[in-house]
């Protein structure tokens, strides 16, 4: 009788033989560069069996469309890095995803401020970014006893928790 420990290792040793070898030239290439548009793979020779992978010296560029930076936001030169450098000097600020203790307020949460209270026809708006955290935690200090909220099941946990804690 086989016991669990056996069969879990027969398991293991033919999905490794049977699916993963024959995969795995496949997959996991080893990166060259940052993923753009365009994507640099470091070439590889597989041992027999596709047992053991020698690193070669060459690499070959390829047209990406397997990652989160198809658009080439991320790299390190082209339109998109110096397109985002020019802001950033223009704007005095690095990032508006922080809170502004941490980096500060830009040219930019002054103008998107002054643009909401204008469109809502408020004498000031406060704009902060958002999140679990955000939701929970400022309908709290934005709100008081007393005051009507419209909610449901259907909202975010982190509405729901932000609501239930102007109660205590």
């Amino acid at each position: 009788m086989m016991n669990s420990y056996h069969f879990t290792t027969i398991l293991r040793r033919s999905t490794r033989e049977n699916v993963y070898q024959r995969v795995c030239p496949y997959w996991s290439h080893p990166l060259a560069g940052v993923p753009g548009a365009e994507i640099e793979i470091w070439d590889r020779k597989w041992g027999p069996f596709n047992e053991g992978m020698k690193m070669l010296k060459t690499k070959r560029k390829y047209l990406n469309i397997g990652s989160y930076n198809y658009l080439g936001f991320a790299e390190n030169n082209g339109r998109c890095s110096t397109e985002t450098i020019n802001e950033i000097e223009n704007l005095q600020g690095a990032a508006t995803a922080s809170p502004r203790s941490e980096l500060g307020t830009t040219k930019l949460h002054i103008q998107l401020e002054s643009m909401i209270a204008e469109f809502l026809d408020k004498e000031a708006a406060l704009v902060f970014g958002m999140g679990f955290a955000t939701n929970s935690m400022n309908i709290a200090a934005l709100v008081e006893e007393g005051c009507l909220l419209i909610s449901d099941e259907l909202n975010h946990a982190s509405l729901i928790l932000g609501a239930s804690l102007i109660r205590r």
